[in-house]
């Protein structure tokens, strides 16, 4: 997904929070676009157990369209 998406797609949705997981090439840039958005959270990558975890409760979540 561009960056530019992820701003569109914020806004449309502004009670919804985005979290951005990893630490690819990209993550300096999207941190800078992103980081006067508290909407908007980025971490390091996700492994192991708290993987477990995040990929349950994404699981769980009403699909985009329901929210």
């Amino acid at each position: 997904m561009r960056a530019q998406d992820l701003g569109q797609r914020s806004q449309a949705r502004p009670r919804l929070k985005l979290v951005i997981a990893g630490n690819g090439s990209e993550l300096d840039h999207l941190q800078a676009i992103t980081r006067h958005d508290d909407r908007i959270l980025s971490t390091h990558r996700v492994e192991g157990e708290e993987k477990t975890v995040a990929d349950e409760r994404l699981r769980r979540l009403p699909a985009p369209d329901q929210a």
